[in-house]
């Protein structure tokens, strides 16, 4: 499972590493320059304004986007002198060293999917905004969009961190009480207010609610005061907040109290003798980042299954869904972003995924659902969230062709802690029947649970045949962490197939018969 790491850290420069052949543990990190003329960021800042307004965007504008986001990214391929590399007729330092990596992942068959973490620096300020999850790689061969269109490959944009998410995952074993059923709390906020538009997710709602089973638990809250919201995750330590609702001014719209609202109507009192026409009641409490990082956290410290000793801590889910007629406006959609790079730096919030463009229900709903189906597997987040993207990609809801319909690039996914977020014990039966994704299965895989525990990763670059050690990679927040750790200590340890899923390790992935 290589795992490189592009930091942007701020508008014109980046640093890179991974675990095959540029480690930050063995100084052979890579820094350099960012690409990309003023022209050619103006030009992406254009592109995704014609993204998220106008539905004739295809292929051809997504793929000229991610071409030039790749660039700004990793650098020019062949800068002339005097460009933003300060390089002469060669790739830029990060480009080499990323495509350098990669090449060597594809033909040494390293095994695993090679995954992409990009950390967004607090300095990126014109760039934070723009929407990496359209990054088309270029090849001899046309190339790839990196979110989701080759199977071996996952993006995800990374929340470094100092909390204590390590020992989480070292320390716990499923089974704890209160943590053997996924609770998920559907928080559908659409109070109402002049001038808002409705929020078409009945179908969405209907289609979590069917996840209910042995193993899943799912609870509706409507239209909640901040009061209302607190109180419900203090009885109902939910895993997932997956909300749906409106954002305004970097806010997320709640409902006023009762008090309020009394007072407001009050205020709306008709005051001539001849009783003018009361005002639309505004029923809607935009609560800040600030508040909703407070709410979205309560209960992580006290609720049952929910403790510092067990996982699953909470994931957030944030959108906003559409109908035929509205669409959310881009003040809302940003709000929702902003809001969610501010949970993702919240100790307890495993990810937090939001909408960056407005989402048709349909592709909501089918977004929802594969993911949410992946993780009941217990997958890893950035797997359920790369292979459901990959639906949408693969199958437009528009009759668009393969990759042609702009919506794979809307859901954004900020990762905290990397790794499986609800382990599950897996039953003997056949691949097929195991939660898989179509065309792949544990090579080692013979229905009966995994052959073997997970073997040691070793090092394959030339001339070094050490195993990998897992501590270091996972102090280093990228590569290997706990499964590795534990699987380079199975039999001394009591060790088992079955713990190998547990705790989130990969094992090879072949061919499904």
């Amino acid at each position: 499972m290589p795992t490189a790491k592009l930091t942007i850290v701020d508008d014109f420069h980046g640093d890179y590493e991974d675990d095959l052949l540029h480690s930050a543990g063995e100084n052979s990190q890579v820094s350099g320059r960012l690409g990309g003329s003023p022209l050619m960021r103006d030009t992406i800042e254009l592109l995704s304004h014609w993204v998220g307004n106008y539905d004739q965007c295809g292929r051809k504008e997504l793929e000229l986007l991610g071409r030039y986001l790749y660039t700004v990214a990793f650098g020019d391929d062949c800068p002339s002198s005097g460009g933003p590399t300060g390089a002469t007729g060669e790739p830029s330092p990060l480009r080499r060293a990323f495509e350098r990596a990669y090449t060597f992942y594809r033909q040494k068959g390293v095994g695993g999917c090679f995954r992409l973490q990009l950390v967004i620096g607090g300095e990126a300020r014109q760039l934070g905004s723009f929407p990496w999850e359209f990054l088309f790689m270029p090849q001899s061969e046309g190339g790839f969009f990196l979110a989701g269109e080759r199977s071996d490959f996952v993006l995800t944009r990374y929340v470094p961190n100092e909390d204590d998410s390590k020992i989480i995952e070292e320390r716990s074993v499923p089974g704890d009480e209160g943590s053997d059923r996924m609770r998920i709390l559907v928080v559908l906020s659409r109070p109402q207010a002049p001038g808002a538009a409705d929020i078409e997710a009945g179908k969405l709602v209907d289609a979590i609610k069917k996840l209910r089973s042995s193993d899943t638990d799912v609870e509706e809250l409507q239209s909640p005061t901040r009061q209302e919201l607190r109180q419900r995750l203090e009885a109902y330590p939910a895993h997932i907040v997956h909300f749906i609702g409106h954002g305004k001014d970097n806010a997320l719209t709640l409902k006023k109290s009762e008090w309020a609202l009394a007072q407001e109507r009050l205020d709306r009192m008709p005051t001539n003798s001849h009783g003018s026409a009361a005002q639309e009641l505004d029923e809607a409490d935009p609560a800040d980042s600030r508040s909703v990082c407070s709410l979205f956290c309560h209960g992580l410290d006290s609720g049952p299954g929910l403790e510092r000793t067990s996982v699953p801590r909470r994931l957030i889910f944030l959108h906003s869904c559409y109908g035929a007629a509205v669409r959310p406006s881009g003040n809302a959609l940003r709000s929702l972003s902003s809001i969610a790079r501010d949970l993702a730096g919240k100790e307890g919030i495993s990810a937090v995924i939001a909408m960056q463009y407005a989402i048709a229900s349909e592709d909501a709903e089918r977004f929802a659902i594969r993911f949410y189906h992946w993780i009941g597997s217990g997958k890893r987040v950035d797997d359920a969230v790369s292979w459901a993207r990959r639906e949408l990609g693969e199958i437009s809801s528009r009759g668009r062709q393969v990759w042609d319909d702009p919506c794979f690039g809307t859901p954004v996914i900020y990762v905290r802690r990397a790794g499986v977020f609800f382990p599950r014990r897996l039953p003997a039966r056949s691949a097929r029947e195991s939660g898989w994704p179509q065309g792949h299965r544990p090579a080692s895989y013979t229905g009966g649970g995994l052959s073997s525990a997970p073997r040691v990763l070793e090092d394959r670059r030339p001339g070094i045949g050490r195993p990998r050690d897992p501590g270091r990679s996972a102090e280093r927040g990228i590569g290997y962490g706990a499964a590795d750790a534990a699987s380079s200590s199975g039999s001394a340890s009591g060790y088992t197939p079955e713990d190998a899923l547990l705790l989130g390790a990969e094992p090879d992935m072949g061919e499904e018969d």
